[in-house]
């Protein structure tokens, strides 16, 4: 290697260096690396006894290391081989075949045991498929370490929401740029009334970051249920603080979300905090997510009360769980006249009661009770009475906005449906 090749090698060198943002150091550390591997496969071990004689060695010398110098800005670029005498021999690993070690002047100075050789590098003797396997390697090296950076820079945002800004919009997936990373979103991961374009800036749930992607790319979702439990948390510090615990979330995207809610904090209405004034904590939440219905409902520890809270707003009349079965079985029984409320449009209600749960649903009307021999556990109707008390104190509530055009022609008025 020429000074011309020296200077255009260490020029892509430094090319590497600033695309990658790496330091110096990180990078000699790099070249370093790269050249043990690259020639890893050419070594051959000799040693040189008392008799100036030379012999080939099929074990393994351990007792040398290669030391890299860059100067990037006056072009200079060394390679040296540190040797130290073992057992009374002079012993070191030839780097290259085509390279000759100076053994004259090894041999013209007196070394000992413990002392040291420094041989430094013909780089002129390096061939050119070398030079560019190390400048290959040196590029992998570097994309490997940025990936790293990006990794542990994000990792404690897994799970967490963000902010980023669309760069490239495909008819399967978005492309957003988070600082120096990109963002990946499928378009199953949007929600049915997200019109994304080019500029905007969009809030997502991070889910993962892949290492082996170009640029350790990350990737988001607005469409899961901890999507809604992170904007809830933004918008409510008493539910950050853990002072109302989210027991359960169950979401059909873009269409509703149940969320069952407690406190240990008697002080505190679980429902009313989640909800706030005129649902003033609930509605930024409502209007990302474009309008979905979100039901939040108190939680019970006796697991039929429990039942009872998330068929909110249809009332049940009884209930019936069968634990005895591999999949839980459980049977409500309603007013003919709540049947449909009880199921909700398209079944979804049912289906995010089921969720939440863990098993099988039958929803039984009062007229057709007689044809199920089931222990029910009936509600009084003083117990309904007092839930329909406790519905003006919100231990239920269903907010749903069809848009914010609409809440601010109606002077932010927000529609609350009767619960329980």
């Amino acid at each position: 290697m020429n000074k011309k090749e020296q200077k255009n090698f260490l020029e892509a060198l430094k090319t590497i260096l600033e695309q990658r943002e790496l330091k110096k150091e990180e990078l000699q550390e790099y070249i370093k690396d790269v050249f043990e591997k690259t020639f890893s496969r050419d070594y051959y071990f000799v040693a040189l006894d008392s008799r100036d004689r030379y012999k080939e060695e099929e074990e393994l010398v351990e007792d040398s290391e290669i030391m890299v110098e860059v100067d990037f800005d006056n072009f200079i670029f060394e390679i040296k081989r540190i040797w130290t005498i073992n057992n009374g021999k002079i012993a070191f690993e030839k780097m290259f075949r085509e390279l000759s070690i100076e053994h004259d002047i090894v041999l013209d100075k007196e070394l000992k045991d413990g002392d040291q050789y420094i041989e430094t590098v013909d780089l002129s003797k390096i061939s050119n498929s070398k030079r560019q396997q190390i400048q290959q390697l040196l590029i992998q090296r570097s994309k490997e370490k940025a990936k790293e950076k990006v990794f542990n820079k994000y990792k404690n945002l897994l799970g967490t929401i963000v902010t980023a800004k669309v760069f490239k919009v495909e008819e399967n997936f978005i492309l957003l740029r988070l600082e120096e990373v990109v963002v990946y979103l499928s378009r199953n991961e949007l929600l049915p009334k997200d019109d994304v374009r080019t500029g905007q800036y969009l809030r997502v749930l991070i889910l993962d970051i892949n290492k082996t992607a170009k640029d350790s790319q990350i990737v988001a979702s607005r469409t899961r249920p901890a999507f809604i439990e992170e904007l809830i948390k933004e918008e409510n510090d008493l539910v950050k603080q853990g002072k109302i615990k989210i027991e359960y979330l169950s979401r059909e995207y873009g269409t509703k979300t149940k969320i069952v809610v407690s406190t240990k904090e008697k002080h505190l209405d679980p429902i009313g905090s989640i909800v706030g004034v005129k649902g003033s904590k609930i509605k930024p939440v409502i209007n990302e997510v474009h309008g979905e219905i979100i039901d939040v409902v108190e939680y019970a520890e006796d697991e039929a009360k429990l039942i009872r809270n998330l068929f909110h707003p249809a009332q049940l009349l009884g209930v019936y769980i069968n634990n005895k079965s591999e999949t839980k079985e459980v049977y409500v029984l309603v007013k003919d006249s709540e049947f449909l409320q009880a199921i909700g449009k398209r079944g979804i209600n049912v289906k995010l009661v089921a969720r939440i749960i863990g098993g099988k649903i039958d929803i039984i009307t009062n007229s057709k009770k007689d044809d199920y021999d089931y222990d029910w556990q009936m509600f009084p109707e003083r117990e309904n009475r007092k839930s329909n008390r406790r519905q003006n104190n919100n231990s239920s509530f269903t907010l749903k906005i069809k848009s914010l055009d609409e809440i601010i022609e109606e002077g932010n008025k927000i529609e609350e449906e009767d619960t329980f």
